[in-house]
C-alpha cells in the first residue's frame, strides 16, 4: 500500500509540474510536433541505464532517426522507471518492461507498452563465491546430479533457496521472484527480501555484502561475473530459464498513441533498422552503447562486455523474425505466455486485481501490425547499410 501511495503522490506532483511548465501548449508548438526548421518530428524519449533501451541513442548518433523523419531526443531518467515523467508530459515515450508496469497500473491507467525492444534473457540469479567457489550449490550442480533433467534440476535447486535473502527491487521484480520460487512450490514468504528503490541500488548493496542472491540489472550482472575488480566473487547460480519469458518495452500514454499513430509506427521502424546494424555491422553499435552505459552507470563497460550482454542475455529480433519471436501465438516465445504467468503471479501477491486484462496495456502487436502495412518504412528498414 505504501508503494501505491508513493506512486500516487509522485504522479500527481509531476502532473502539476508538467502543466506549470507549459504542457498546455499543444498542436505544432508541442516539443513532439513538426519542426518548422527541418520538417522532422521531435520525440522526447525517456531512457534507462540498461542495454535494452539504447537503440534510440544509436539511431540519433548515426542519423537513422532522420531517415525516418524523426528527431529523437533521449533523456536518461533517474530511478527504476520514467512513468511519472510520462504522465506529466515531460517526455513522449518511456523505457518500460512488462513487470515494471504492474505497480503503476492503479495510478496510471493510460500506460501502454507499444514497442517490444527484445526478448530479455538477462534475469539470471547471481550468487556469491569465495575464490571462485560458489557459497551454495548452483543449478548446474543439480543439473549434473539429475542427469541433465532440467525440470528436476530447477525444482531441486530452487528448493535450496528457502530461507535465503534476496537483494532486489521488490516493486518491479517481486512477481518475477514469485515465479522463480514457484519452480519448487515456494512463495516469497519462504525467503527474505531486502528491497531497494531500483535495481542498480540493489546491485550495489549486493556487491557490498547485502543478501545471498541478486537479479535485476543486466549491466550490473555482467559486471559481477566479468569485471576484473570483482573476479571470483560472484557466480551465475541459476539461468534465465528459471524465470518467465521477459520482454523490454517502450511505453507511451494511450492518448499520445491515439494522436501520434504514425510517429509511433516510425519509432518501431527505427528500432528494427538499428537491429539491422547490430546484426550486420555491430562495431558501429557496440561502441555507442558501451559509452552510453558507462556514462550512465559510472562503471567500465567495454565493447566485449556489451557484446556479451547483447548476444548471450538478450535477443533483438530482426524485423523479418519479429513476428515469429514475439507475436505468433504458436511460438514458445509468444508474448502472451509471459504475460499470463506474470500477471497471475502479480494477482496472487495482491499487486493487481485478479483477471486484469494485460492486453489493455500491452499493445506492441498492434503497432507491429501497423508497420507491416507500411512498405515505405519496411524498405528503409531493409535497405543496405552503407
Amino acid at each position: 500500500m505504501q508503494l501505491k501511495r508513493s506512486f500516487a503522490i509522485l504522479f500527481a506532483t509531476l502532473a502539476v509540474l508538467g502543466m506549470a511548465a507549459g504542457c498546455s501548449s499543444g498542436g505544432n508548438a508541442s516539443p513532439s510536433g513538426e519542426s518548422s526548421a527541418s520538417g522532422l518530428v521531435t520525440v522526447r524519449v525517456g531512457t534507462q541505464p540498461y542495454y535494452d533501451y539504447q537503440f534510440f541513442t544509436v539511431a540519433h548518433d548515426l542519423g537513422i532517426d532522420r531517415q525516418f523523419g524523426l528527431n529523437i531526443v533521449t533523456i536518461s531518467e533517474p530511478g527504476q522507471t520514467a512513468y511519472p515523467q510520462l504522465a506529466a508530459g515531460s517526455i513522449d515515450i518511456a523505457a518500460s518492461c512488462e513487470s515494471c508496469v504492474l505497480p503503476a497500473l492503479d495510478n496510471f491507467s493510460q500506460l501502454r507498452d507499444f514497442l517490444i525492444t527484445e526478448l530479455f534473457r538477462g534475469f539470471v540469479l547471481i550468487g556469491r563465491a569465495k575464490n571462485g567457489v560458489p557459497e551454495y550449490k548452483t543449478y548446474n550442480d543439480f543439473l549434473k546430479a539429475d542427469s541433465g533433467n532440467q525440470a528436476m534440476a530447477a525444482s531441486d535447486f530452487v528448493a535450496t533457496l528457502k530461507g535465503r535473502t534476496f537483494a532486489i527491487n521488490d516493486a518491479a521484480d517481486g512477481s518475477l521472484l514469485g515465479a522463480l520460487l514457484a519452480n519448487a512450490g515456494l512463495t516469497p514468504s519462504d525467503v527474505k527480501v531486502i528491497s531497494f528503490p531500483d535495481e542498480a541500488k540493489a546491485a550495489l548493496a549486493f556487491i557490498a555484502g547485502s543478501g545471498d542472491y541478486y537479479f535485476g540489472s543486466l549491466p550490473q550482472e555482467v559486471r559481477m561475473i566479468t569485471s576484473p575488480d570483482l573476479k571470483d566473487q560472484f557466480v551465475e547460480a541459476g539461468p534465465a530459464s528459471l524465470f518467465p519469458l521477459n520482454y523490454a518495452n517502450f511505453a507511451a500514454t494511450a492518448s499520445w498513441l491515439s494522436s501520434h499513430q504514425d510517429v509511433a509506427t516510425r519509432l518501431v521502424a527505427v528500432w528494427f533498422r538499428v537491429t539491422q546494424y547490430l546484426d550486420q555491422k555491430p562495431g558501429l553499435v557496440l561502441g555507442i552503447i558501451a559509452k552510453e552505459l558507462e556514462s550512465q552507470t559510472g562503471g567500465l563497460l567495454t565493447n566485449s562486455q556489451t557484446q556479451i550482454a547483447l548476444t548471450k542475455f538478450m535477443y533483438f529480433a530482426p524485423f523479418t523474425s519479429a513476428y515469429a519471436a514475439y507475436y505468433n501465438h504458436g511460438s514458445p516465445t509468444w508474448e502472451g505466455i509471459a504475460l499470463k504467468e506474470l500477471y497471475q503471479q502479480a494477482a496472487e501477491q495482491g499487486q493487481i486485481p485478479a483477471k486484469t486484462n494485460y492486453w489493455t496495456y500491452e499493445v506492441g502487436s498492434t503497432y507491429f501490425g501497423l508497420l507491416m502495412k507500411r512498405p515505405d518504412l519496411i524498405k528503409k528498414i531493409e535497405a543496405p547499410i552503407p
